[in-house]
């Protein structure tokens, strides 16, 4: 019997789907294997299902599809540029590493897999489906409420080792606990963002979280991110999750990396910790619905940052912090003029003692202007024609006061030291005979 799978419920995950369809078929769970995943001990994960494509093809389904409404990966994706949302595409799509593609595997306070779901949304389910299935909402990593009914999720371990276990729907049990309101809020807040995500309208996470965090006070006019203010509130906000895994929040008041990790773009970062920071800022998923236009169409970032690399790079800056540069630009420049007028044959050196500030801003952020105004360099000149014979007898004198007042042996390298710190007594000393000869005579006589 070929796999045939019609219909696909509301928020069901792919992977759900084929277990409705095994246990349509009345295969044993080997054979349906190889029929499926081409191998009897096929150990696939039902979370990072892979080979979407042919599975795709396999059940008659658009691949787009299935890979954006029946699998976790937007959870992902929703943070990422072009390119790496591209790459995640064809890994899922054929058969790659794609943990580490997800960088699941730099993450220390990554949960185990286990498949997740609500015991009120399973009762519901059976009565207007007529069978539980998957949620694709409850699946996300870090996730632990059900926005809709505001309870916890109950937990199902996915044991690769064990065959047959994830060809199981969800099965009935006690209900889960209720949720905090902070829990419930970041559930819906994802739901609605990887909504708006799918349907393509162009959302930028990473764009508005860095608008948000400069309107917020919690950014500088120079785009520099007040961490101390910024986690002592993020810590404040954690206690409001007393179900999310401790590795997934802000630790201490000197937990800094965890901060530095949210905005910068070059560390791999667990998705829902920028989510809580979102969840954080905005509060719930009905203030996100009103300021959602001005977070997604407004083009301008705040402190300097837009999300070209996955994560939040430098943009054009906006008129009023661009206003401010200029003026501070115009300040530095202002003082060098004045410090070379006062002192026209001054060095290079002299301008920088004479107002080191304004010297290194203008080198660091203006250099073109700093080449053109500023002292040329001057080359220092060395002498290479040495009067060996002369600094030779010069020498001897000095050597010969040091030696005489020696208590001690000293040694050729201690001697050179003492008289001329330049080596000249062991890296030249075939340039002065007599100060070498002064030396192995005082040796001689000491040694006899």
């Amino acid at each position: 019997m070929s796999p045939v799978m019609v219909w696909s419920l509301p928020d069901e995950l792919f992977y759900s789907s084929i277990i409705r369809d095994f246990m349509r078929s009345g295969m044993s769970v080997e054979n349906y294997n190889k029929k499926v995943f081409l191998s009897r001990k096929s150990k696939a994960n039902p979370l990072y299902t892979v080979q979407l494509g042919r599975l795709a093809n396999l059940y008659k389904k658009d691949v787009d599809e299935v890979f954006l409404s029946g699998t976790i990966l937007p959870y992902f994706m929703i943070f990422g540029n072009h390119e790496y949302r591209v790459k995640i595409h064809d890994s899922f799509s054929e058969s790659r590493n794609v943990k580490r593609l997800l960088n699941l595997t730099n993450f220390i306070n990554n949960e185990e897999d286990c498949l997740k779901f609500c015991s009120y949304c399973y009762q519901e389910d059976r009565v207007e489906f007529g069978v539980p299935y998957w949620h694709r909402s409850h699946q996300y990593p870090g996730m632990v409420a059900c926005g809709k009914h505001e309870c916890l999720l109950i937990s199902t371990r996915v044991d690769q080792d064990q065959r047959g276990l994830h060809f199981s729907l969800p099965r009935p049990g006690v209900n889960g606990a209720e949720a905090s309101i902070d829990e419930v809020n970041i559930s819906r807040v994802v739901d609605y963002l990887i909504s708006r995500f799918v349907e393509g309208d162009g959302l930028n996470v990473n764009r508005s979280l860095r608008e948000m965090l400069f309107k917020s006070g919690y950014l500088s006019l120079s785009g520099s991110t007040r961490r101390k203010v910024l986690l002592r509130d993020l810590l404040a906000f954690s206690g409001g999750f007393p179900n999310v895994s401790s590795g997934l929040l802000p630790s201490s008041e000197i937990d800094y990396k965890y901060v530095s990790g949210i905005v910068s773009p070059a560390l791999p970062q667990h998705p829902f910790k920028k989510f809580f920071l979102l969840s954080f800022l905005l509060g719930d998923v009905e203030k996100l619905k009103e300021s959602l236009s001005t977070l997604v169409e407004e083009s301008v970032v705040s402190s300097g940052y837009s999300c070209e690399d996955g994560g939040l790079e430098r943009s054009p800056l906006p008129d009023k912090v661009h206003a401010h540069n200029q003026a501070l630009m115009r300040k530095h420049q202002s003082r060098i003029i004045n410090a070379i007028k006062s002192n026209p044959g001054a060095k290079r050196q002299d301008i920088r003692e004479a107002c080191c500030a304004a010297y290194y801003y203008l080198y660091n952020n203006d250099r073109k202007w700093f080449e053109e105004n500023m002292p040329r360099k001057i080359k220092a000149r060395c002498n290479g024609k040495v009067d060996w014979g002369e600094r030779d007898l010069e020498l001897s004198v000095v050597v010969e006061g040091y030696l005489s007042g020696a208590r001690r042996l000293v040694s050729l390298n201690e001697l050179d030291k003492a008289v001329s710190g330049r080596r000249w007594l062991t890296r030249y000393r075939h340039r002065m005979p007599i100060c070498f000869s002064l030396y192995l005579e005082w040796l001689v006589n000491v040694s006899a």
